[in-house]
């Protein structure tokens, strides 16, 4: 196989064993892996999707067909470890190896500006999980969660589409990244494996705007995402609809140079 194409959301909320009970598991039944049902839903959504092109659907499809073998793998077997390493390799299948791209060409501002003691190409980056990633925006509703991170600070002027814009005029510094929200687990606790702000990068979303870097800040949380372990990420946009960021998306940390994880704190 190619490296491996954008895929559809259902695939990263079927293949991670997640609550039944959560609508954002759209119909996972629960169970590691595919069940017939969900990968023709799946193929469905790959037939329409707007950002593979004919080799890559036939390459998503397949992918499908590796997913179902793997799921039978995992369900034939009473042994944890053969289960857990078939649901790791599911994953696999949608995640993406993410590189520090060239400058951007044209007006495009080419990195957000972390300070001058950071070099971007010393920055390293190591893959975290494959997410069924969706979108909220920064509105005083029910379903959206309100105009404020989970820190109160405002939401607005961390949407995606806002750091495209800062982007492309040049405007970059520490405070433009993008809000994301994931398992409050994930960054409050005392053995939580985050904190607030660390940074992340997705690289399906720099291939669909043809921008890097994006940074992603963890800053926000939600009950719908509790429990998952990262295995759900919300992207702040300035649309609830933005339905191209219903994906898989390959969540990777950035790493600085003395081992630690790149947090926006770190430049205030």
């Amino acid at each position: 196989m190619a490296s491996s194409p954008i895929m559809p959301k259902g695939f990263a909320a079927f293949v991670h064993p997640l609550d039944p009970k959560k609508n954002y598991t759209r119909g996972s039944d629960g169970q590691i892996g595919l069940s017939s049902s969900e990968a023709k839903q799946i193929r469905n959504e790959i037939a329409v999707s707007r950002y593979l092109d004919k080799d890559q659907k036939a390459d998503a499809n397949q992918r499908v067909d590796k997913a179902l073998e793997l799921t039978q793998t995992a369900r034939s077997s009473k042994d944890p470890a053969v289960r857990e390493k078939a649901r790791n390799d599911m994953l696999a299948l949608a995640r993406h190896e993410v590189g520090f791209q060239p400058l951007n060409q044209g007006s495009a501002a080419p990195r957000i500006d972390l300070g001058e003691s950071v070099d971007h190409s010393q920055l390293k980056t190591e893959f975290f999980k494959v997410a069924a990633g969706t979108c909220y925006a920064p509105k005083n509703t029910k379903m959206q969660g309100g105009p404020k991170d989970s820190m109160g600070k405002p939401l607005a002027p961390h949407t995606l589409e806002k750091y495209l814009e800062n982007l492309k005029k040049g405007d970059a510094s520490p405070g433009k990244y993008v809000a994301i929200a994931m398992d409050v687990n994930l960054y409050r606790g005392k053995d939580a494996p985050f904190r607030y702000v660390d940074v992340f990068r997705i690289p399906e979303l720099e291939k669909m705007h043809n921008a890097a870097p994006i940074y992603f800040a963890l800053v926000d949380n939600g009950g719908a995402f509790r429990g998952t372990a990262g295995a759900k990420v919300d992207i702040c946009s300035q649309s609830e609809k933005n339905y191209h960021l219903n994906q898989s998306l390959s969540l990777h940390k950035v790493i600085k140079p003395d081992g630690g994880q790149l947090n926006i704190q770190d430049f205030e």
